[in-house]
């Protein structure tokens, strides 16, 4: 959309920007691989806004430009899920927001596969909430997961890791 059509649009009232999309999380099983399928909006939603991978996912450079269904393969649900949340309010999620009462994810599993998805996904300042936030959980029984979490990751010594 040109600005100047966004700035006559129903979008900009007030000095104040109204979006409104729909985000479906689909999970489906397959023997060999786990795969999930979300359902988005038009390439102007607040993901692609937020991380350069699915601004090139939606556009088209990697795939179809009129793509309506985009797969994300790999991704823990609870974390896609907690991206998803930090994405559109910019702060971690609670542990209890992610995951189901009976569910054994703990905030630790969860950062981890959340710090991968923010590295995957090109998102700096989830990685940075992530490495700070298992900086602040490390104990005796994951110093050694969370050191080779932060070798992996390339997590650096001003960011909490080292």
């Amino acid at each position: 959309m040109k600005r100047s059509e966004f700035e006559t649009s129903n979008y900009l009232k007030d000095d104040r920007l109204s979006i409104r999309g729909t985000v479906s999380i689909v999970q489906i099983r397959f023997e060999e691989e786990k795969r999930y399928v979300v359902h988005v909006a038009q390439s102007d939603t607040i993901l692609a806004a937020r991380s350069p991978i699915f601004k090139t996912m939606f556009s088209g450079l990697v795939g179809n430009p009129d793509v309506e269904t985009v797969v994300v393969e790999e991704l823990d649900p609870f974390a896609f899920k907690a991206m998803l949340l930090f994405l559109y309010s910019d702060e971690l999620p609670e542990t209890h927001e992610l995951s189901d009462s009976d569910s054994p994810c703990t905030s630790t599993t969860i950062m981890r596969h959340l710090l991968a998805a923010a590295d995957r996904y090109n998102l700096p300042r989830l990685r940075q909430m992530c490495e700070v936030k298992l900086y602040e959980d490390i104990a005796a029984n994951n110093v050694a997961d969370t050191l080779a979490l932060a070798e992996l990751y390339q997590c650096l010594e001003q960011n909490c890791m080292s």
